[in-house]
């Protein structure tokens, strides 16, 4: 269902935008995110470390996005926007013990990095600014997993480091879920500057029977050339 549902977006926007084909734009995308974690088991795992340890927080951790674009005019004011994403995303937690009888003084650090596929197909509207473009965008997403989750551990206890790494093999490496933000864009040169703010959100468990979704702020610019 999903499925014939970004099928019927794409070509809703191939056919419409032929009215305005000479505004077709082709252009990359590429910047920094903020990943962190969430969903009922994600909690409960950390609920269990501060049980166990005394304190523990869901951390953010930083990645990086790169990929290509294809801005398909309906309108002036709106388009359709298939997108190719690939990014490194990471979220994490911080451990911090009190309870004497097990380490006082021990921190661990922990992060999980998934190299991620992103096919998202936005809507956007566009409201004239200036010399540019404010963009509002939203749409479902396809999301892909390539290799495997790297897990690592940072230990410091009472100023002595160490760490621990290790790979977990995905259950599903193929899922959904949905990109919403705001953007900017101006004329440049035989294209246009294009800038934006999303988040991006997981929506199917990608290890079976755990409820675990992981969560994007990206902060992107790029360039796009009219075809």
């Amino acid at each position: 269902m999903f499925k014939k549902y970004l099928i019927i977006w794409l070509l809703f926007g191939l056919f419409s935008g032929q009215i305005f084909a000479s505004d077709l734009t082709l252009g990359f995308l590429g910047g920094i995110n903020i990943g962190w974690g969430s969903g009922d088991d994600y909690d409960d795992m950390i609920d269990y470390y501060e049980y166990l340890f005394g304190k523990a927080s869901s951390e953010s951790r930083m990645g990086f996005s790169l990929g290509l674009f294809l801005d398909i005019p309906v309108s002036e004011s709106f388009s359709i926007q298939p997108e190719l994403q690939y990014a490194v995303a990471k979220n994490g937690a911080s451990v911090t013990d009190y309870n004497d009888y097990i380490a006082e003084g021990l921190k661990v650090e922990t992060t999980e990095t998934v190299n991620i596929l992103y096919i998202p197909v936005l809507a956007k509207y566009k409201i004239p600014v200036g010399k540019g473009k404010i963009n509002l965008f939203g749409g479902p997403m396809v999301f892909v997993i390539l290799g495997d989750v790297k897990y690592k551990e940072e230990y410091d206890y009472n100023g002595e480091t160490d760490s621990y790494t290790d790979e977990n093999e995905t259950d599903n490496n193929l899922g959904i879920g949905f990109s919403i933000g705001v953007g900017y864009e101006v004329p440049m040169g035989n294209g246009k500057l294009v800038t934006d703010l999303r988040f991006s959100k997981t929506l199917t468990e990608i290890m079976d029977d755990y409820d675990g979704k992981l969560n994007i702020f990206g902060i992107n610019l790029g360039y796009g050339f009219n075809l």
